[in-house]
């Protein structure tokens, strides 16, 4: 953690001179630095919310596979919220949780998931900044193999490769199997009756 925020100061300042309000998003951590009083607003993501996704398109249904990370996200964000709520020790609180569901054999085995708030909110606060990141999914996820949602108080990330170590906290069956594709209709082929007339 102490390498990850070390690392991005000199990054910002590269990268954003002469600027008063900084956020910087990296895999391990995430800076801020303003000189605006931000502390006391937890939970209010904007304007300070990204979403990003791999450019990489699907090679299965992309509303089966959109489904199935809407359920892993969900869950997730279900898990990293009641496993904090549950405890009475404030010093504890992390609001977390990491989920992997099981996909498809052929293509994507798993898909991998995580959900973070900072650990100054409550769980209240921390359930509705991941709520309205998982509410914006749809905009952004669009058949694509791996994503993010980058706020200053909460975070998602899903993708079909591994991302974070150790095993995951929570676990979910493969949804059920992508519809089959309806068939096409042909045609019908009107031959016009031919006949005498009058």
């Amino acid at each position: 953690c102490r390498a990850c925020v070390a690392d991005a100061f000199p990054g910002a300042q590269q990268d954003c001179p002469n600027s008063k309000d900084i956020t910087v998003y990296q895999d391990a951590c995430i800076v801020r630095f303003s000189d605006q009083l931000f502390l006391d607003f937890p939970g209010v993501n904007s304007p300070y919310a990204v979403s990003s996704w791999d450019s990489d398109n699907l090679t299965v249904p992309a509303a089966w596979f959109d489904a199935a990370v809407a359920a892993l996200m969900n869950a997730t964000v279900d898990r990293a919220v009641s496993v904090t709520a549950a405890s009475n020790n404030s010093s504890a609180r992390k609001y977390f949780a990491t989920g992997v569901e099981d996909f498809n054999a052929e293509q994507y085995p798993k898909i991998y998931g995580l959900a973070q708030c900072v650990p100054d909110m409550t769980a209240v606060q921390c359930r509705g900044c991941l709520g309205s990141l998982v509410a914006s999914m749809p905009g952004f996820l669009d058949g694509k193999p791996a994503g993010r949602s980058l706020g200053v108080w909460c975070n998602l990330r899903y993708s079909v490769s591994p991302f974070y170590t150790g095993p995951a906290m929570l676990h979910l069956p493969a949804p059920a199997p992508a519809p089959a594709p309806a068939p096409t209709a042909v045609p019908s082929v009107v031959t016009p009756k031919t006949g005498a007339g009058s």
